[in-house]
């Protein structure tokens, strides 16, 4: 820290995506500064349990995989448009309902005042009278399969790894499952950032061509494949549409739905299966989901080992330079789709939706602010 208000940064070297790795566009969360005495005291483990921060809540109480409640922090800094201190809201309670009909049947019914709508329920929110229906189109949800890299039958086989990128009916992905709010998913992050290529490659739906190269790689009767989901009804719904899907092409898809952290116990070990289904948000920086797709990052469910992924990650890292950023990131795109390995399929908008009376939300990117929340009622 230089003095009360200017913080300085001493990096190794260029980092270009130092802005977006400090803003709430960084990786799916926004970065904080938290207190180095409660982490230093409590551990990471029982600091994320009790937190301490500056913000206008604080944590009054967390129950594992049902909710959290938050109050009013009578000590927060900032003043309204109105000259008031905020938040307005004296709490916040949230509860995780897994089953999106019955959170939306919730709402409905007054229980409820806030929520993420799930693409199936999107008629409705934009139908209903009481309700107000709010369009988030940088904020997408992508869903994507993984070929296990480190054993199965997709190792060391690239024809049997493209026809299964062939296998999949894009178009019906989305009209199917999202047909409100869903596109085709082209790439590993969005528009108007670096590397975006209107004309890069994708795989597009040709069963013909998908039977041709798995008899090429050696599979003329056909593979059974086991594919890692997630228990969550929209996961189960879409796996269900991949099996019928690719069937026709010779895929004989097996589900193994886990709960989350079953599964990422799972997929770490790369044993007992060959696709995993998993999904991938908006980021601001392409460098924000180097987790993904770098050899070494933790979120490189498939497990591959691209080096020359690798390095073009890191260069397009360390320059400031637009155009070598851009360069480089085309040229990953591009490896992506030459290996094969991680197979983007559909995206739709994580919209929300909200009773009438529910005034002041904002939003920073991919999370919904309430600091200047209140109710009209």
């Amino acid at each position: 820290m230089v003095d009360p208000t200017t913080v300085k940064f001493n990096l190794k070297g260029p980092l270009a995506s130092l802005p977006a790795l400090l803003s709430v566009g960084g990786s799916w969360g926004r970065s904080r500064m938290v207190s180095k005495a409660a982490v230093e005291k409590l551990g990471d483990d029982e600091y994320g349990k009790n937190p301490s921060g500056t913000g206008p809540f604080t944590l009054q109480e967390w129950t594992k995989d049902q909710g959290v409640k938050l109050k009013k922090f009578d000590g927060y800094w900032e003043q309204g448009a109105d000259g008031k201190a905020l938040p307005y809201l004296d709490g916040i309670q949230t509860r995780f309902i897994p089953d999106t009909t019955t959170a939306m049947l919730e709402l409905r019914a007054g229980t409820l005042d806030f929520m993420n709508v799930a693409p199936k329920d999107v008629p409705t929110a934009k139908t209903d009278p009481n309700l107000v229906y709010w369009e988030q189109p940088w904020n997408w949800s992508a869903k994507v399969l993984g070929l296990n890299a480190k054993q199965g039958v997709f190792v060391n086989n690239l024809k049997l790894r493209q026809a299964f990128g062939y296998a999949i009916n894009y178009d019906a992905l989305v009209k199917v499952l999202s047909p409100d709010t869903g596109a085709r998913s082209r790439g590993p992050w969005s528009p108007n950032q670096p590397g975006w290529d209107d004309n890069a490659p994708t795989f597009k739906y040709d069963p013909a061509k998908a039977k041709s190269l798995m008899a090429d790689a050696g599979f003329k009767d056909g593979v059974e494949v086991r594919m890692l989901t997630f228990t969550f009804p929209e996961y189960l719904q879409a796996a269900e549409v991949y099996q019928k899907m690719v069937a026709e092409s010779g895929f004989k898809l097996v589900i193994d739905p886990l709960e989350r952290l079953a599964w990422i116990a799972k997929a770490q070990k790369f044993e007992g299966w060959e696709i995993a289904f998993w999904g991938w948000g908006s980021v601001a920086d392409p460098d924000t989901i180097s987790r993904n797709l770098v050899s070494t990052g933790l979120g490189n469910w498939s497990g591959t080992g691209n080096t020359e992924r690798d390095d073009l990650m890191a260069q397009g890292r360390g320059s400031y330079d637009a155009t070598k950023r851009a360069d480089a990131y085309q040229k990953v795109w591009q490896n992506v789709y030459d290996e094969a390995h991680i197979h983007f399929t559909y995206q739709n908008n994580q919209n929300v939706t909200m009773q009438k009376y529910v005034q002041g939300v904002s939003t920073e990117w991919v999370d919904w602010e309430a600091r200047e929340a209140w109710l009209n009622k």
